[in-house]
């Protein structure tokens, strides 16, 4: 670990940066045995002074209601290509400035990325400006050579692989490769293990494609922030990763 922010306290980090988390959930999941209400993720994101978070769940609705009530809060759009609901709704609020993106799937929804239902989906993307995150790293539907399948076709559109590859090392890797090949990919380190692996992404993919998310509530804020801090990053580093990257790519404004 970097010894400069070795004895920090996560919850320090959020007064030395903008911390922006790109990947919350609020809702209730219980075949993890978690759930978040909009009030309760408000309540972390002060714990942990974060300045604004990007949330969504399958319930679209409930995220309406949430970033219409928070300031510090941006919505995605959960879309499951394969549900008209998702889509009008996508369509309904495609010029909402309280959402900033979409979210895709693919392994929960069940369709491959780059299937040709998925296409119309990145036109309604590419139309509102919008970033797609796209979860990666678990078989069969929503591993990181099939993610590169639908970004190749849309070199133009700029994807976000959630917990870039998550836990497993093949997948990890096979996600930096992916973005390293492809400019339009981003990396997000939510729920994947490795600190060096975050420090790899940041020297071998670049600084500006990297972005710190949590996972809330299926992984806790402060384990997601001191895996960051172990990477071994500098300031600079720092600050792109746990915020300034995010409000670049999202157009956000604080």
């Amino acid at each position: 670990m970097n010894s400069k922010w070795r004895d920090i306290h996560p919850k320090e980090l959020g007064k030395m940066f903008k911390i922006i988390d790109v990947h919350s959930h609020i809702g209730d999941y219980p075949a993890f045995g978690v759930s978040l209400s909009a009030e309760e993720l408000m309540r972390e994101m002060e714990r942990f002074n974060i300045r604004m978070s990007i949330v969504f769940s399958v319930d679209n609705q409930s995220v309406l209601s949430a970033v219409r009530r928070y300031n510090a809060l941006r919505g995605m759009v959960w879309v499951n290509p394969k549900d008209e609901k998702t889509i009008d709704f996508l369509k309904m609020n495609i010029r909402n400035e309280r959402f900033v993106g979409i979210k895709l799937h693919p392994l929960l929804d069940g369709y491959l990325p780059n299937d040709p239902i998925v296409y119309p989906v990145v036109e309604l993307a590419r139309e509102a400006g919008w970033v797609i995150l796209i979860h990666c790293g678990h078989p069969p539907f929503s591993l990181p050579w099939s993610i590169e399948e639908l970004v190749e076709n849309f070199p133009d559109q700029k994807f976000i692989l959630g917990h870039m590859g998550h836990g497993h090392i093949v997948y990890i890797n096979a996600s930096i490769q992916v973005a390293r090949r492809r400019r339009n990919v981003y990396l997000e380190t939510s729920g994947m293990p490795m600190h060096s692996k975050v420090k790899e992404a940041v020297r071998d993919v670049g600084v500006d494609r990297v972005l710190w998310g949590s996972d809330v509530p299926f992984h806790d804020i402060g384990v997601e922030l001191m895996r960051v801090q172990a990477a071994g990053l500098n300031e600079d580093e720092m600050r792109a990763v746990l915020g300034g990257n995010a409000i670049e790519l999202l157009n956000l404004r604080l």
